[in-house]
């Protein structure tokens, strides 16, 4: 159902906007379809984000999408990997993507994964400027992932580790 409202968001929000987007959902996959480019996400690893990132344009600033062009980026708090993908698809030659929690890199991994994007999206499931290992939650899902800060999350229930 999560997914459903989601895709019917996603058309609701391009048509506002103007922009032709053509979104498929299947068991399998939730398909964008933007110009000449295209995406897939699986459909328990799609999130809200894709919207910001595919349809309100947020990366979509031309110094910092000229400058990508044949370029190495490190994406920190890959989520999803949306912006991995969205990086890619605009012209990166290969994207590290960094997210600390794991059931989010899983996600990003598939996505990237179905969306035949593997070879230039890396997922690493890691944190950035900690020294010495962090405990994060392990069953944090896509939605809560969104707000999850790791130096100021109070971790309830499972931990787990993630390499610096």
């Amino acid at each position: 159902m999560r997914v459903l409202s989601l895709a019917s968001y996603l058309c609701d929000k391009s048509r506002s906007l103007g922009r032709k987007v053509s979104i498929s959902v299947s068991p399998e996959r939730v398909s964008l379809e933007i110009g000449d480019a295209s995406v897939a996400f699986k459909p328990l690893c799609a999130g809200f984000s894709l919207v910001e990132t595919f349809i309100e344009g947020d990366y979509e600033v031309p110094e910092v999408l000229s400058g990508l062009r044949d370029r190495d980026v490190i994406d920190m708090g890959a989520s999803v990997g949306d912006t991995a993908l969205y990086f890619v698809l605009n012209g990166a030659r290969k994207v590290i993507a960094v997210e600390p929690l794991p059931n989010v890199a899983k996600c990003a991994e598939e996505n990237v994964s179905i969306s035949g994007l593997a070879e230039r999206a890396k997922i690493a499931n890691a944190i950035l400027g900690k020294s010495g290992r962090l405990r994060v939650p392990c069953n944090y899902g896509i939605e809560a992932s969104v707000d999850f800060l790791p130096l100021s999350q109070q971790c309830a229930g499972g931990t787990c580790e993630v390499q610096p």
